[in-house]
């Protein structure tokens, strides 16, 4: 049973990867860049990167962005993929997370004051599990809007 199964979802992925026999071969038409252009390319100093900063929503994380058409072979994988992390981070950011928030401030007639209070009593209190963010990118929580954000380095 298990060798039928493995066999359809094998022909599934071969019929979904599709076939590209064409084969192309690249010749440089330029020459090699001299040495001097290269030197000079090194030099240049590295562009620092931008801290961005947005509100913990549905995307930060970047999975599930692979389905950006229902149409493309592929499909019938990756749509059901990205509707998996599309619910799975509508959950946290959408509703766990306020719903604790205004649970919290109901009881306690405010929000929380601190970093360390948001995650202590609204994340691990509520057994919440914050999505894994890409490299770089890091949660903190905003006092003044009561609003968990995303601070990425790009």
């Amino acid at each position: 049973m298990r060798r039928i199964i493995f066999m359809i979802v094998a022909v599934c992925f071969c019929v979904a990867s599709g076939c590209d026999t064409s084969v192309t071969i690249d010749t440089p038409s330029t020459p090699s860049p001299q040495p001097a252009a290269a030197a000079k390319a090194e030099q240049a100093p590295a562009p620092q990167p931008q801290e961005i900063i947005k509100k913990a929503d549905v995307g930060v994380t970047g999975k599930g962005q692979f389905a950006d058409s229902a149409e493309k072979p592929g499909a019938i994988i990756t749509v059901p993929l990205a509707t998996y992390f599309v619910a799975q981070e509508m959950a946290v950011f959408r509703i766990q997370i306020p719903e604790a928030l205004k649970l919290y401030n109901a009881t306690n007639g405010h929000y929380p004051e601190t970093q360390e209070e948001f995650m202590q009593q609204i994340v691990q209190a509520n057994n919440i599990v914050l999505p894994k963010l890409k490299e770089g990118d890091s949660y903190f929580y905003d006092v003044k809007t009561a609003t968990l954000m995303v601070r990425s380095k790009r």
